[in-house]
């Protein structure tokens, strides 16, 4: 086998020494003239340097960096926010280490120069296309100059060029980078330590911060301190395709002035660093994507998942992608299908966390800690409790793959593929000199179904209608069961992310998909999605049909629906409307409103109820839309006002609150949740599935919670799901078109 790998970056050098590992032949071009890389500072995190150690690097890569031993959140005023042990000092086998990505690079590039060979990296290439043919992937390539410089082909390719990526532009033409409207300013410096010694730093809040952490020992006692700094744009800074280039450096420093603290100078820092040692580029990632893998071509690292710098994340996560792809070659004598496993068992995961690093991870706290007193504090417990900042700690580490218990249990992806692979075969070669019955056992279905935990994915973030619904009726199934029904939150792309996943998982009932109306409107709005909704997801059963809501801040002038289309008309072109997404069914309900109520609305889409609610409780947004469960407590306990329901009659769990269209004549939305399994799933076990969720439903723990959530229980069989997913698909279809509604 022969693999092509498109960058020479971190994804791509250490992908190739995992290929290299399991005995596969590869070769990584890049664009650039030489590999030359910038000496600013990256985290590696335990989960990658377990990887990297069992590659031979470990030794190396402690020696050329600093072992972080503690992670320090403080607020502008320098007042502790939260500490943390880090690495070895935290429990972990492996260290958490702090390094010059120009060290990092190097010892990558030179262990491919010794185990791979010279010319396993070549330089100067920039790929221009590509394309599949039959067993084989043909790359073309241009010089510097532009002028074609040959081809290359291989059995896969593998996208590893980062945020800029021309092989995932290959497959989503026209996507654009995600701008947060900040700048970010990075800068090196040699100082002497601070704190530990060893202490990653991270000061203020989102709309300014800084994260500083030492990357080096120098001569003297001295380290050299990697910096970052956030603010917001200002006039005149460089357009997005601008990276890394020499930043006005006294514009950073000015704005850090007065962040002078007894354990650290972060303005004498920052001014002490070199002109030239510092850059600056636009605060920028990509939406998460449905789909990483098209045949024998996939993507890694940024190119698949570009994030924001938060959390030490982006590194480590390229690190551990190469792993579970070697992983997945090994356990997958077909390429295609090696690709599909390695993208089903990380995209999801992955996506998480460029929603997560968007709200700030881990670094969310900070943010609590200065919009709940910005005036600083006397304790932190006054502002933040110890059980909200573990609980922010240890779900971030969990959502990132590198919590304790996980890291120090599992084997190197490659290791356990390996010893897997030696089973297998040992397997195999007894099956074949058998002189027995030469069958193998048929996968056992109803009879002993579930035999292990269940995944329900929720294809949204948490916190919303869907997560509402899902946890108590996984609850009362994991009672009926005796197995754990697992709730996994797989958001992005308007669902299609989750629904992807559920969609290609192995169809034996041990993965499950809340449904709903979003996978009727998703067809006409993401056509290229990489799955068939009507013919990749078997139906179950219906949950409950229910109403969106329409609300405002409890400071509108807006008492009803009537003040509020007086409000829109008095105020044309400032008046803008929140849902939990694009192509959603409260945005379709805002749509359909304004239509027929003759207004203007400006849409302002988010990812998920949670931080939309967040901008409609201070009025940042005039009015949203939602579905129902998801937003029943603030409604019932008056900290929003509920303007009118959309469904044709009022519901027995809100009353007071009257539909719209009693003053919008004809106006009505409802929406559905459902239960999903990948087809060719054992009809015997759908039948399973069907009857305890239909049991359940009827169970007075789960009765109830829906009731009270406005989403009274209404189980129907798989072909009446399916006959209303087709309805609801022919209804939206013309309204997404006539409306021009495209996603991000």
């Amino acid at each position: 086998m022969q693999v092509i790998i498109i960058g020479g970056g971190i994804a791509g050098l250490s992908q190739a020494l995992s290929l290299h590992q399991i005995g596969v032949s590869c070769r990584v071009y890049d664009a650039v003239p030489a590999l030359s890389p910038l000496g600013y500072g990256i985290n590696l995190q335990p989960n990658a340097i377990r990887e990297l150690s069992a590659l031979g690097l470990g030794e190396k890569l402690a020696a050329a960096g600093i072992l972080t031993k503690e992670l320090a959140f403080y607020n502008k005023h320098g007042q502790l926010i939260w500490t943390e042990p880090r690495g070895r000092a935290a429990g972990y086998r492996w260290p958490q280490i702090s390094i010059s990505r120009g060290e990092l690079h190097k010892i990558l590039l030179t262990a491919i120069h010794e185990r791979l060979g010279r010319d396993a990296v070549v330089t100067g290439h920039r790929l221009t296309g590509f394309e599949q043919r039959g067993d084989a992937v043909i790359a073309r390539f241009n010089d510097p100059s532009g002028r074609p410089v040959g081809a290359a082909a291989g059995d896969i390719l593998i996208g590893a060029d980062g945020i800029h990526s021309a092989v995932r532009q290959h497959f989503y033409q026209g996507e654009k980078a995600v701008f947060d409207g900040y700048l970010h300013y990075r800068g090196i410096v040699e100082a002497a330590p601070y704190l530990t010694g060893a202490s990653m730093a991270v000061v203020g809040h989102r709309s300014h911060r800084a994260i500083i952490y030492p990357v080096m020992q120098r001569p003297g006692g001295k380290v050299m301190i990697n910096w970052l700094a956030y603010t917001r744009i200002p006039p005149g800074a460089p357009p997005l395709e601008a990276w890394d280039t020499v930043a006005d450096k006294q514009a950073c420093v000015e704005q850090y002035k007065g962040w002078t603290y007894p354990w650290l100078d972060v303005h004498g820092l920052f001014a002490a660093t070199t002109d030239a040692d510092v850059l600056q580029l636009p605060n920028v990632d990509r939406d998460p994507i449905p789909r990483w893998s098209f045949g024998r071509v996939t993507l890694i690292g940024d190119a698949a998942h570009p994030m924001q710098p938060v959390g030490a994340q982006a590194g480590s996560q390229a690190v551990v992608d190469g792993r579970v792809l070697a992983a997945s070659l090994m356990a997958n004598r077909d390429p295609a299908e090696a690709l599909m496993r390695y993208q089903n068992e990380r995209i999801a995961a992955m996506n998480d966390m460029i929603i997560r690093n968007r709200n700030l991870g881990l670094e969310s706290i900070l943010q609590a800690a200065e919009e709940r007193a910005p005036d600083g504090f006397t304790h932190i417990h006054d502002v933040l409790s110890q059980e909200e900042l573990e609980h922010t700690a240890i779900s971030f580490k969990k959502a990132a793959g590198f919590d304790v218990e996980t890291v120090n249990s599992r084997e190197s992806f490659v290791d356990a593929a390996m010893r897997t692979n030696i089973h297998r075969r040992m397997f195999l070669k007894l099956v074949a000199s058998a002189s027995v019955s030469p069958w193998l056992p048929r996968a056992a279905h109803a009879q002993s179904f579930p035999n292990r935990f269940v995944r329900l994915i929720v294809p949204f973030p948490p916190g919303g209608g869907g997560d509402a619904l899902a946890r108590p009726l996984a609850q009362r199934l994991s009672e009926v069961w005796g197995q754990q029904i697992i709730v996994e939150n797989r958001g992005g792309a308007g669902g299609n992310v989750g629904a992807y996943q559920a969609a290609n998982a192995p169809p034996d009932g041990y993965t499950l998909l809340l449904g709903a109306a979003y996978l009727s409107i998703n067809p006409a709005l993401y056509p290229a999605s990489g799955y068939n909704v009507f013919t990749d997801l078997a139906p179950i059963s219906l949950l409950t049909v229910i109403p969106n809501i329409m609300m405002v801040s409890n400071s509108s002038p807006a008492h009803s629906v009537r003040e509020f289309i007086d409000y829109a008309r008095a105020n044309q072109g400032s008046v803008t409307f929140a849902s939990t997404g694009i192509g959603a069914s409260p945005h379709l309900s805002g749509e359909l409103f304004k239509r027929m109520a003759g207004i203007e609305m400006t849409h302002v889409p988010y990812r998920g109820a949670g931080p939309a609610m967040n901008d409609l409780l201070p009025g940042r947004v005039s009015v949203m839309f939602s579905n129902l469960p998801g937003v029943m407590p603030q409604v019932q306990s008056k900290t929003v006002r509920g303007l009118g329901i959309t469904s044709a009659k009022r519901i027995a769990a809100a009353p007071d609150i009257p539909t719209i269209g009693e003053t919008v004549p004809g106006y009505e939305v409802a929406t559905w949740w459902g239960m999903f399994a990948p087809v060719r799933t054992p009809a015997d076990v759908i039948e399973k599935i069907r009857a305890d969720t239909v049991a359940a439903l009827g169970h007075e723990s789960v009765k109830s919670r829906y009731e009270a959530l406005g989403a009274p229980p209404s189980p129907s069989t798989p072909a009446e799901l399916a006959a209303l997913l087709r309805a609801d698909a022919e209804k939206w279809a013309p309204i997404v078109k006539d409306a021009g509604i495209k996603p991000e």
